[in-house]
């Protein structure tokens, strides 16, 4: 007998040959299928014809479903390729992963690390990110909607009974007081029939984060009514209190997502992974094991116990000596991963104490016991610079990018907070270390630049009030308002050496991108770019009206005979889309980390880009590329 005809009757499914039957669920069926146009493998979802005429809300949630994943293409989300009937009974095609989903891993109590747990919580924050941004609310997450790859890569399933945040493209899908999803994952919100947004969204998910540390189920109950009532009124024990190996951080993280009240849950689900993201270099080793008991029944055994207990003497009469050699209980002596988590929860007490420098004290040690941490060196720099040291907090900073390039997107959203601060000189050298480490990026030298025309401006402003008072003294201002009418049709002229002697005027030239309108003084005269427009000496205000209503405006001041420059970029978006084959690589953007290939952005800001494509075994290979407004532009890896 065939593959085909081992678990099913279906031989054909439309134009794609099924294989095998691998799911049933109460509405349909998925198969293992081979699209023949392409010998690919594909998983199909049948809807049953019966429960089509049983149900007709829930052929609606199946049209959803594809609505839904249609719209979304995210290396975490699983992709829908057809929707088509067959005989009267509709059938998704999406792509077949091979993998376990969570609900099985959890039943089988498998082991997963800690960093896998905080990996596979990252990514599907990701992939939520990306969902709740086209405006699609999940919720149905759990275990079973949830596959982990061999790659240790996860996709997110199952849109079936998502929620639209737009009007327009919301169906109603569920009858009036009819509540759909899975009790134990629901949100507070959700089970109780209220409205709800993207947050319902993160209380599910650290509902599953939760489950995979503990390895217990989260809200159990004999009947629906019970489970309802333990998500609305009873609050879960941290995951800490189950499994000790799961630091203390990552606790307060995960009760924070799993807060009953909406304003003390996360706002949004960036937020929540930035906090995992702290997490996700923490030095610890341990892991979560599920170990029965029964595989520990010789500790019943008299003489095993009797061995232990004198064993727990020697011990504990070895502790009393030293401990009365020396009072003083030593802190340091505890094993390095818990004491460095401890020593991050002193730091962050001490530092809301506003006691700063016993903070950075705590934080250099536990520098001392992972150099290479990420989350302990951005602590550290934030408390020197609470400090008021910057000069160190600039040395931390360039550890940090100088061992993690990527991180240099972080550094430059501190060097802007200092910059809107005031804190000109002290921004400056941070952004040249940045330079140090990499010479040729775009942000810093830009940055550097901004800075260095902002340092110009100040002076010339400062001229300008010189010369102010000077041309009051000589009563120059009145003769300045008769010229400026005679300026109207000056566009484009050239600079001649009758004007230079005349020493009334002073010049501009105007370019920006995309083309706009250039308003001088609040009268419009054209668009740009503009070269040599004479205008009288003194200050001048011009407006840039771009695209979509984008406004600039700067106010200038023209000197005698001297020529002012503006070039202005307006924030225009194309889109990008990067593939390797079926393999899942890290991809950076400007030395940002974006996602795994196959990667897909509708917003990317159109202009210079530096794409960086890394394989599993470390090898990167980097791709430059021009992003044109409106379109789209598509990289091809060349890994062999």
């Amino acid at each position: 007998m065939s593959d085909k005809q081992v678990d099913t009757n279906i031989e054909k499914i439309g134009r794609y040959n099924v294989l095998k039957k691998i799911g049933d669920g109460g509405m349909g069926s998925v198969f293992l299928a081979i699209d023949p146009k392409i010998h690919r493998k594909v998983a199909i979802k049948l809807f049953k014809i019966d429960k089509i005429r049983q149900d007709k809300e829930a052929l609606k949630r199946f049209y959803l479903e594809a609505e839904a994943i249609g719209k979304l293409t995210h290396p975490n989300i699983v992709t829908i390729f057809d929707i088509q009937d067959e005989k009267d009974e509709p059938y998704l095609v999406m792509e077949y992963l091979e993998g376990q989903t969570l609900s099985s891993i959890i039943n089988q109590k498998k082991e997963l690390s800690i960093p896998l747990i905080v990996e596979i919580a990252i990514q599907l924050c990701d992939a939520l990110s990306y969902a709740h941004s086209n405006g699609v609310i999940h919720r149905d997450i759990k275990p079973g909607n949830i596959i982990l790859l061999a790659n240790n890569n996860v996709k997110l399933t199952d849109f079936g009974i998502a929620k639209f945040q737009s009007l327009a493209d919301s169906p109603q899908v569920t009858k009036t007081g009819i509540i759909v999803g899975t009790p134990s994952y629901m949100s507070p919100e959700q089970i109780s029939g209220n409205p709800i947004d993207h947050r319902s969204d993160i209380f599910s998910l650290a509902v599953v984060i939760w489950e995979l540390l503990t390895g217990k189920r989260a809200f159990d109950a004999d009947s629906i009514a019970t489970i309802a009532f333990k998500v609305v009124f009873e609050d879960l024990p941290p995951p800490d209190k189950y499994n000790p190996n799961v630091p203390k951080e990552l606790s307060r993280v995960i009760m924070k997502a799993l807060a009953k009240k909406l304003d003390k849950r996360y706002s949004n689900v960036e937020e929540f992974r930035a906090d995992l993201e702290n997490l996700r270099n923490v030095d610890y080793t341990l892991q979560f094991k599920s170990i029965e008991l029964s595989k520990r029944a010789w500790y019943s055994k008299p003489i095993n116990i009797a061995i232990i207990i004198f064993i727990l003497i020697i011990i504990f009469g070895v502790v009393y000596y030293f401990n009365w050699q020396n009072e003083e209980y030593k802190f340091e002596e505890r094993s390095g991963e818990v004491l460095l988590v401890d020593y991050i929860e002193q730091a962050h007490s001490l530092m809301q104490s506003n006691k700063i420098n016993e903070a950075i004290e705590v934080l250099r040690k536990a520098e001392a016991l992972s150099p290479k941490n990420i989350n302990i060196k951005k602590r550290l720099a934030i408390a020197e610079e609470k400090k008021g040291d910057y000069d160190k907090a600039i040395n931390v900073y360039y550890q940090l990018v100088k061992d993690f390039p990527v991180e240099l997107a972080y550094v430059l959203r501190i060097a802007d907070r200092w910059y809107q601060n005031d804190k000109i000189e002290k921004t400056e050298q941070l952004l040249t270390r940045m330079k140090e480490i990499i010479p040729d990026n775009k942000e810093v030298n830009d940055f550097l630049s901004k800075i260095e025309k902002a340092r110009k401006e100040k002076e010339n402003e400062m001229m300008a009030q010189q010369l102010e008072l000077k041309r009051k003294k000589l009563g120059e201002a009145s003769k300045t308002n008769k010229i400026e009418s005679s300026n109207e049709k000056e566009t484009s002229k050239p600079i001649t050496d009758i004007d230079r002697g005349k020493g009334l005027f002073g010049y501009i030239n105007i370019r920006c991108y995309p083309s706009a309108e250039i308003f001088i003084d609040k009268r419009s005269i054209g668009k740009c770019p503009v070269i040599n427009y004479k205008l009288p000496i003194g200050k001048h205000s011009v407006m840039l009206k771009g695209p979509g209503n984008q406004i600039y405006e700067k106010n200038i001041f023209i000197f005698s005979n001297k020529l002012e420059e503006i070039y202005y970029s307006f924030e225009s978006y194309g889109k990008i889309f990067i593939q390797c084959g079926d393999k899942n690589y890290k991809v950076y953007i400007d030395n940002g980390y974006v996602g795994l290939t196959p990667y897909y952005s509708d917003k990317i800001k159109s202009g210079k880009h530096t794409i960086i494509i890394e394989r599993i075994d470390g090898q990167r290979e980097t791709k430059y590329i021009f992003v044109k407004p409106n379109t789209m532009e598509t990289v091809q890896c060349t890994f062999h």
